[in-house]
């Protein structure tokens, strides 16, 4: 049985669909030890029969992401909830800092839309703060 999957699916062409496949794309090139990387555009049941030769298995998309922003009551804000993930683990910038420059940079007719990117943000760090750590 081989050790450890890391499966990414997504659709590079279809914005955020492609974020299992980035995320495999950026753990390839650190050539993990035991890991096999592996990627597709949906999942088949071929795909599912061989995760059977994995010891783990891990798959990577954007689901939890879409899922949340259709409870936040916009699936257009999943960017905004990995963008939250991410910073929660890379704080290279303020999440407030964002939030001011959306003011300054969107029109103002879309800023109406500006009170949802705070709880989207915040959803998407509440996710790395329930995680335990990687076992990659």
């Amino acid at each position: 049985m081989l050790p450890i999957l890391l499966f990414g699916i997504g659709n590079t062409l279809r914005s955020d669909d492609g974020v299992g496949i980035y995320v495999c794309e950026q753990l390839q090139q650190r050539q993990l030890k035991n890991v096999v990387i592996q990627t597709a555009q949906q999942l088949q049941m071929e795909l599912v029969e061989e995760m059977f030769n994995y010891k783990v298995v891990f798959v990577v998309e954007d689901s939890i992401a879409k899922t949340e922003a259709m409870l936040l009551k916009n699936t257009k804000i999943m960017n905004m909830i990995i963008l939250g993930a991410y910073l929660q683990k890379k704080p290279v910038v303020k999440i407030q800092s964002i939030l001011e420059a959306f003011k300054k940079v969107l029109s103002g007719k879309y800023h109406q839309l500006l009170p949802i990117n705070k709880p989207a943000f915040e959803k998407g760090a509440s996710f790395l703060n329930a995680m335990k750590e990687p076992v990659i």
